[in-house]
């Protein structure tokens, strides 16, 4: 009896074996490939919501640098007694100029919060009936989702140069 003479190839079963492990592989593959592009999307959103938040603080800084004295000041707002002013409206910073003309600081703000200091450092209750021209400093603080900055003015009108 002759032997019968193997052909060059793959089994069914062969091909098959190799499908499944392919398969695998480029599932696992797929799955870092999406929860790489998902993390770059989120840093890129908190890096967009990280420079709204800075750019509206730094105006907030330049703007209260130049105040004379205040009409309002309160915790969540202040008006300069040149008409000026800033608050929180919804979660919107909006600030008004002298003209009464208004402009949105920045948008998907949850917090926005002043604090006044005498000149030894210690906290003033405005509410409370504290008299904010005797603050020396000012300490704001913005929080939008996740970014919370902050900065501390000295305040010139009050001796704060």
């Amino acid at each position: 009896m002759s032997r019968p003479r193997r052909r060059g190839g793959f089994t069914l079963v062969e091909a098959i074996g190799v499908i499944v492990v392919l398969s695998v592989m480029a599932m696992v593959t797929s799955t870092i490939v999406l929860s790489s592009a998902d993390a770059y999307a989120r840093t890129g959103d908190r890096r967009d919501e990280l420079r709204r938040v800075d750019l509206a603080l730094e105006r907030l800084v330049r703007e209260l640098r130049e105040v004379d004295a205040f009409a309002v000041a309160q915790q969540t707002r202040y008006v300069t007694s040149d008409g000026d002013g800033v608050e929180l409206s919804g979660s919107n910073l909006i600030f008004t100029d002298t003209d009464g003309l208004t402009a949105r600081l920045c948008a998907g703000v949850d917090a926005f919060a002043i604090t006044y200091h005498s000149g030894n450092g210690s906290s003033l209750d405005i509410a409370g009936g504290d008299d904010p021209a005797t603050a020396r400093t000012a300490r704001l603080s913005i929080t939008a989702g996740d970014t919370t900055l902050s900065s501390v003015v000295m305040l010139r009108r009050n001796g704060g140069e």
